[in-house]
């Protein structure tokens, strides 16, 4: 009121004001997408199948993107869930899983994408990214 009574404040300032956005997460909300995926992989992981091909790419040594894709797949996850919620393009998932080592961005990227797509699929991101890049590097050396 004595911001009012001073002239400092117009009424009309506060009612014109945009209103503020909600920090609940709305169902379409990235938040809300990841917790469902969250759930949903937590699930399937528990299934004997699934648990025993995790089980197994984090163990090997090299990890390949067919492995993260075989994985990938017997979840359920789509790539375009992936890209929703990491916004790692569909082309850099694509390419990781094709082993395509010769497209893919630079090492400091696919680290970050690596790491992010290991979180999607509840595995260990730091031995998906040093499988993979062991993998790649010994590709790499095998071409030369």
């Amino acid at each position: 009121e004595a911001l009012f009574e001073s002239e400092q404040l117009e009424r009309a300032d506060l009612t014109s004001a945009a209103p503020k956005k909600s920090r609940v997460a709305s169902p379409g909300s990235i938040a809300s997408k990841i917790s469902n995926l969250d759930r949903w992989v937590a699930k399937k992981s528990s299934e004997p199948e699934i648990r025993k091909l995790a089980e197994k790419l984090v163990s090997d040594d090299p990890v390949t993107g067919r492995d993260l894709k075989q994985l990938r797949e017997a979840l359920g996850i789509e790539i375009s869930e992936i890209y929703e919620i990491t916004k790692i393009s569909p082309t850099n998932i694509s390419l990781i899983e094709q082993d395509r080592f010769k497209d893919l961005p630079a090492e400091i990227y696919l680290k970050m994408y690596l790491r992010s797509y290991a979180e999607i699929l509840q595995i260990d991101p730091t031995r998906i990214v040093d499988g993979y890049l062991q993998y790649m590097k010994s590709s790499k050396m095998s071409l030369t």
